[in-house]
């Protein structure tokens, strides 16, 4: 699958639905030999599972990376001018290079995230509030913003890929286990005979 890419920026999705987390949080998946399974009694009604796919459909679209880069810089520019940089004075050329490093460690972020972490900056929730974030904050700032969201489609698409587990009723359960043992009596029994004979 591909990751979708924007040129116009994406929003950050709504949160998630009472009924959609409640979805989220009652399923069990069964992991066994690679393999996700959902218990049958647990299995997703059709509206269910379209309500998740179109969940995770929207989460894949807000979390496209945008692709605007003279947008991604306009974001750092304004926190730059806000916020003093650590190194002091730029000439325009580095000034330039910079943010050109900006926008390539932000480049696999959507535009609300960059924006969100800037603004963060900008009010002191995060960094110091002394000077402006490197590249690799920025980007970690952002990354905090997208992975649960990132978490939330990954849970989805276990649950909507998840194989349903048939669940066996108590009286096939005991035919199966007595043909078993019957099975088990006769190879006892047929195992026994050839060496009695001798």
């Amino acid at each position: 699958m591909t990751t979708p890419v924007h040129t116009t920026p994406a929003r950050r999705p709504e949160p998630l639905t009472p009924a959609l987390a409640a979805l989220l949080t009652r399923t069990a998946l069964i992991e066994r030999g690679g393999r996700s399974f959902i218990a049958e009694a647990q299995a997703l009604a059709p509206a269910e599972r379209i309500a998740l796919t179109t969940r995770a459909e929207a989460l894949a679209a807000a979390l496209a990376p945008y692709t605007d880069e003279a947008r991604i810089q306009s974001r750092v520019v304004a926190l730059r001018l806000v916020m003093p940089s650590a190194t002091g004075g730029e000439s325009l050329e580095d000034r330039a290079m910079t943010l050109r490093l900006y926008a390539r460690a932000l480049a696999r972020f959507p535009e609300w995230a960059v924006g969100e972490a800037c603004a963060r900056f900008i009010d002191g929730r995060a960094g110091s509030g002394r000077f402006a974030p490197t590249p690799a904050e920025l980007a970690a700032v952002c990354e905090a913003l997208a992975l649960p969201l990132h978490e939330e489609r990954a849970r989805i698409l276990a649950l909507t890929d998840a194989e349903v587990e048939r669940e066996v009723p108590e009286a096939e359960r005991m035919r199966v286990a007595a043909g078993f043992a019957r099975l088990l009596g006769e190879i006892r029994t047929t195992s026994i005979m050839p060496g009695a004979a001798r």
